[in-house]
């Protein structure tokens, strides 16, 4: 459900901001996943943790506070929300158990996204689902290949 709500904010915090703000905030999840570990397992995040996080806060905060406002617009908010989303989902995929295959795991994902993404537009006029084009079969596609290339590693690796 994480990837689900990951996917919806950033693709509708993208009708608010560019796209190469989009990808520099929703990497932000890479610093977010060892802070979440920390909080679950009730332990102090390492130091090069803490700082590698502040660094990417103030990267943050020169890309997207512009002028003299200390403020970010609604797609960079919108954006940053969904890297909180991708690095929960990131979380929650690394307590699966190690039995788990991951073609099992990636139809699992992409499947409740799916029937959350119907749920969603159900009622909906035009929708990507009434015109798919070649990319909307290639997502899952590549989604699956990426859970299927990469090697078993620890969630903070």
């Amino acid at each position: 459900v994480a990837l689900f709500f990951a996917f919806s904010i950033q693709t509708f915090g993208l009708s608010y901001t560019t796209v190469s703000k989009s990808a520099f905030i929703t990497g932000l999840n890479v610093v977010m996943v060892p802070l979440f570990l920390a909080l679950i397992h009730k332990k102090k995040p390492q130091l090069r943790v803490l700082l590698g996080s502040l660094t990417a806060v103030v990267g943050l905060g020169f890309l997207t506070m512009t002028g003299s406002s200390l403020s970010i617009n609604l797609g960079d908010g919108l954006t940053l929300l969904s890297a909180v989303f991708f690095a929960l989902h990131i979380v929650g995929v690394g307590s699966v158990p190690k039995g788990v295959q991951p073609i099992q795991m990636g139809i699992l994902q992409i499947g409740v996204v799916g029937v959350l993404n119907m749920a969603l537009l159900k009622g909906q006029r035009e929708s990507a689902l009434s015109q798919p084009t070649g990319i909307s079969y290639a997502i899952p596609v590549r989604y699956l290949h990426e859970l299927l290339s990469q090697p078993p590693t620890a969630q903070t690796r």
